[in-house]
């Protein structure tokens, strides 16, 4: 090739690659821009692949001479590999011209948004909508309302399929079960939110015998005998007047 053409071939590659960045920034290219751009870009592939990749010599057992810009989308698979060898800058071969890295990174731009454009959309499928079982209501609660409930006092036991108690063949809804689920939302958002007036009321503790106090009692400082440690849950957040009767018993 000459130097003329090869000056020309860089002169388009350069266009090409500012037009593809100006492409990136806003919406993809329309598929006629990708023709021109093709077009463009297609004497990259003649000077720099052609020269092994054809039918006579046939490397890799890819054929390039005989294929255009407009057979990209046909050839998918051939073009997908151009690009992760071009990107990983295995190609063209050691001793072979290389390309500068814009060159490079203008043709395999255009090579990927050719792609994506000419690649099906995918069908994702659908998913059949059902309730959540009891596993995954008491994980809902937990994550929302930041209450710890066990779910088998709250709804029924779930129906499973082939041993799956998350598919939605499995998670009917009857009219018993939407009582159930409106019981156990009643009794969950009392305790999220409390009551505003409760009443007083009375939590007995068993502190142990007299004996045990005659000992260091685990949770309480070391060095210090008898006492008692006692964990209890408050309803709600709030301040709470503390009544503490003793009634001792031998």
């Amino acid at each position: 090739m000459t130097r003329a053409c090869g000056t020309s071939l860089r002169r388009a590659l350069g266009a090409a690659c500012i037009a593809v960045a100006l492409a990136g920034c806003g919406r993809e290219p329309s598929p006629e821009a990708l023709r021109a751009q093709g077009r463009e870009l297609w004497p990259f592939v003649e000077h720099y692949c052609v020269e092994c990749h054809n039918e006579t010599d046939f490397a890799a057992e890819i054929a390039l001479d005989k294929l255009g810009p407009d057979d990209v989308a046909a050839h998918a698979d051939t073009f997908e590999r151009a690009v992760r060898k071009l990107r990983g800058h295995m190609m063209p071969p050691p001793g072979g011209t290389r390309p500068k890295n814009p060159e490079v990174d203008a043709f395999v731009a255009w090579l990927e948004a050719t792609l994506d454009a000419a690649a099906p959309t995918p069908e994702p499928g659908y998913v059949t909508p059902h309730r959540m079982n009891r596993t995954e209501y008491a994980n809902a609660i937990r994550d929302l309302l930041a209450l710890e409930v066990d779910p088998a006092t709250l709804l029924p036991v779930d129906g499973a399929e082939h041993g799956f108690d998350n598919i939605a063949n499995a998670l009917t809804v009857s009219p018993s079960f939407i009582d159930q689920f409106l019981s156990a939302a009643r009794n969950l958002s009392a305790q999220a939110v409390g009551n505003a007036h409760p009443r007083a009321v009375g939590v007995p503790y068993t502190i142990g015998n007299a004996r045990a106090q005659q000992f260091h009692v685990d949770g309480l400082p070391l060095g210090t005998r008898g006492g008692a440690v006692i964990e209890h849950d408050f309803p709600a957040d709030g301040e709470y007047k503390l009544n503490i009767c003793y009634i001792v018993s031998w």
